[in-house]
């Protein structure tokens, strides 16, 4: 069909169209049944005059007020929109169109004819409901929809709508009296906490008085206003031991010297900080003396300094600290908003503005490693684009400029948990959400590799209680067994030293230059046990969590358990604050233990080890973690394990810059004892005498299964049958010879490390795998110690 065959007849019913495009769907479909269709524009009080002949045929007050699903709403061809650019709606959509893609729409595809399908929804936004027109495009008769929706909603002045209604957002300045109503309400709802308070080992807060414009020594109990944003390897005014009393003197950063490097990312906040009525604003650059003794305690104290502020300020747009706030000083930074709207039958119709998700999620700001702990450990962000502000806390509420606040405070919690934050994590057992964090943070980007620990070190301190346990390096010593589980996704590289060396341990996902993610095996049995360097006694970690004199599955009789949640010790009557994968003590209950000495990378460990063949043979490409290597490029290589017979065991995964290793001296250290995903067989029904005893080792019956963190990998080819029993292999990650061993056995399978000799006798990581239990024994094995750098 020929495009000029597309015409229709304006002078008729110009929805026909959409009654032929619905006879595949709903034959008894008829535009003229649709309760938002007027068949005269008289019916609409003859407030419609300005519209095209087709929008007049359309109540858009009805819907506004009701959902029309996209079958059964109105369309329009876009060659007529653009021959009715005077119709303030057709206008509005093309507008949209072009500010989304950044060109004009096209009105065909091949000679056929696009068409806009328009569908009116209630989106839950919180406990409230907004009210979405869509507008979607497709080529006519055909189902693919072209781009993305435009979003448009009703504006109104009026707070008391039964929906949320969109609000006229302030062309080129910040809405001030719009942000501290909502501070205002969220405050009013659930007050400051300063449950992470001074313990009295913190240095004193150094903070910016914004009235005096200098820096002042407080206590952290004191109210203030953070600012979280990105440095971009600029030059600019820092708190040093040179600088200090200097800083100190009222209005000393108004003098020459240091304003010239006061960048305009915080005077702006300085200025925003002002205006919304606080008086004290912390800035790591000002408030942390860069080169003083107590930098790395500053450091750790980020959970502190930010959890316990009454806002964070985020400056989302731009690249760099040089950036602003756009709209805080809209005489020297005006922003640019972009809400186009119009006039239509008596209502304001409006562009609904990018999401958070279009904005602060992808900017620079939020793919930076420093800014991680600072967004996720807040109580309150007011993330501020080019566009508008944000305003989001740890409780759910979830405000935008462009919608109506009112006296919506508890309506407005959103159920939706926020990309990149803590809260949505607290149902989950401490390693569970340990886990989620890594995987955000550990993709996150840092000029200085050697500041990516303590870029980490706010949420160690955030995970320490929860853990009731020192950090190694960013992992749990109570939870090494899990801990040392991760893979990374990506051909990684270990960070290194200006002379070559290794920034941090092998055995630790800090040290390598691509993000992570765990398995999520959080059933384990663990294989391993670990030298106390205090007493020289090798132990469990069920040891090292159980307290002094009382053996840990005495100690686990005393925890509740929930299959869901984990292990908790409240009592029944009362909420538990956090759960655990594993019971654990306080550290004043447990033996005096140490794992590492200061300034060493080497973790001393006895298991099981042994010697395999490994080549450069992939696996099945279903089997990778990431996606397929082919002979051009390679990414995690998933390798196949063999025994001495050739038949393979198991599949060892690999950053493909790690292959030459396997022509050094390599081994397998068993980690720990897992299932199948298939496998029903609870925890308490295993018992190994390979292993280290259950009494050592002390697993718990009813842990959680597999986390909600369980990836399935599956590749487009394949070098095996496709049989429901292979694919269940690919989903474990692991590969193995299903006619050699049984794949129904209870716990078939067990975690190695791929480990490789170095010159000084120590170890270290160059990839992690499964191996068919079965597959293990037939391996020459020894019991090992060694040491892990």
């Amino acid at each position: 069909m020929g495009f000029s065959e597309y015409a229709f007849n304006l002078s008729k019913d110009y929805q026909e169209i959409r009654d032929s495009y619905l006879e595949s769907y709903d034959e008894n479909a008829r535009f003229s049944d649709e309760p938002w269709y007027k068949a005269a524009a008289e019916d609409l009080n003859n407030v419609a005059n300005d519209l095209c002949q087709i929008c007049r045929q359309i109540d858009f007050k009805y819907l506004l007020r009701n959902t029309v699903t996209i079958n059964h709403g109105p369309i329009w061809l876009v060659v007529d929109m653009l021959a009715n650019r005077s119709c303030p709606f057709c206008n509005l959509v093309l507008k949209a169109i072009t500010e989304i893609e950044g060109r004009p729409p096209a009105d065909n595809t091949d000679g056929k004819p696009i068409m806009v399908q328009l569908l009116s929804d209630h989106k839950v936004y919180g406990k409230s409901e907004i009210c979405l027109l869509a507008l979607q495009r497709r080529v006519v008769f055909e189902r693919a929809p072209i781009g993305d929706p435009v979003l448009v909603h009703h504006l109104t002045s009026a707070v008391d709508a039964e929906t949320l209604e969109g609000r006229m957002v302030m062309d080129k300045c910040i809405d001030i009296p719009y942000l501290k109503q909502c501070l205002k309400l969220c405050e009013e709802s659930h007050p400051r906490s300063l449950d992470v308070t001074n313990d009295g080992n913190l240095p004193v807060l150094r903070l910016i008085d914004v009235e005096q414009e200098c820096i002042v020594k407080t206590s952290f109990q004191s109210r203030y206003v953070a600012l979280s944003y990105v440095w971009g390897g600029l030059e600019q005014l820092m708190n040093t031991k040179s600088t200090e009393d200097s800083l100190s003197k009222p209005f000393s950063l108004r003098a020459e010297c240091h304003n010239s490097l006061l960048r305009n990312t915080i005077k702006d906040a300085i200025l925003l900080v002002r205006l919304l009525g606080e008086r004290y604003l912390w800035v790591d650059a000002l408030c942390i003396v860069q080169d003083a003794d107590d930098k790395l305690l500053q450091l750790a104290a980020m959970d502190k300094i930010y959890g316990d502020a009454v806002l964070t300020i985020a400056a989302t747009s731009g690249s760099s600290a040089d950036s602003g706030l756009p709209g805080v000083d809209p005489s020297i930074r005006p922003r640019r908003v972009k809400q186009l709207r119009c006039d239509v039958q008596g209502v304001t119709l409006a562009l609904f503005l990018p999401d958070v998700s279009v904005t602060a999620d992808a900017s620079v700001w939020n793919e930076r490693a420093w800014t991680y702990q600072e967004r996720v450990l807040s109580q309150r962000l007011m993330l501020v684009s080019e566009q508008q502000v944000f305003f989001r806390c740890r409780h759910g509420m979830d405000w935008r400029e462009d919608l109506i606040v009112g006296d919506r405070s508890q309506e407005m919690i959103s159920n939706v948990q926020e990309s990149g934050t803590l809260r949505g994590t607290d149902h989950l057992a401490n390693f569970q959400a340990y886990s989620t964090v890594v995987q955000n943070f550990s993709a996150r980007h840092i000029t200085f590799e050697g500041d990516f620990l303590n870029a980490f070190a706010g949420i160690m301190s955030y995970f320490e209680p929860r853990f009731r346990s020192d950090f190694l390096f960013g992992l749990p010593a109570s939870e090494l067994d899990l801990a040392l589980l991760w893979q990374p996704v990506g051909n990684s590289l270990q960070r290194k030293k200006a002379d070559g060396s290794p920034l941090f341990p092998s055995w630790a996902w800090i040290g390598w230059s691509t993000g992570v993610q765990y398995w999520g095996d959080s059933d384990v049995i663990p294989c391993l046990e670990y030298k106390d360097l205090i007493s020289g006694n090798w132990m469990t970690l069920a040891e090292y969590r159980s307290p002094r004199f009382v053996c840990a599955q005495e100690y686990a009789s005393l925890w509740n358990h929930s299959e869901r949640l984990g292990w908790n010790r409240c009592s029944q009557s009362s909420r538990a604050d956090f759960y655990f994968v594993h019971p654990t003590a306080p550290k004043q209950e447990r033996r005096m233990c140490r794992l590492l000495q200061d300034d060493s990378y080497c973790l001393n460990i006895r298991g099981l080890f042994a010697v395999a063949h490994l080549t450069d043979q992939h696996a099945s490409n279903g089997t990778n973690l990431v996606r397929g290597c082919t002979e051009f490029e390679h990414h995690i290589c998933s390798l196949n394990v063999y025994d001495d017979d050739g038949v393979i065991i198991g599949t060892i995964h690999l950053p493909y810059h790690e292959i030459d290793a396997l022509r050094s001296d390599v081994g397998l250290l068993r980690l720990s004892r897992t299932k199948l995903l298939a496998d029903p067989t609870p925890l308490h029904a295993v018992h190994d005498e390979e292993l280290i005893p259950l009494e050592r080792h002390t697993t718990f019956a009813g842990q959680t299964s597999k986390s909600e963190g369980e990836q399935n990998f599956f590749g487009s080819d394949s070098d095996t049958s496709t049989n429901e029993e292979i694919l269940d292999l690919i989903i474990d990650s692991v590969q193995f010879d299903t006619e050699e061993f049984d794949q129904s056995k209870p716990w078939c399978i067990y975690h190695v490390m791929l480990v490789a000799r170095q010159e000084s006798g120590a170890y270290r990581r160059v990839g992690l795998g499964k191996i068919h239990t079965d597959g293990f024994a037939r391996l020459p094995t020894e019991l090992k110690e060694i040491m892990l750098e």
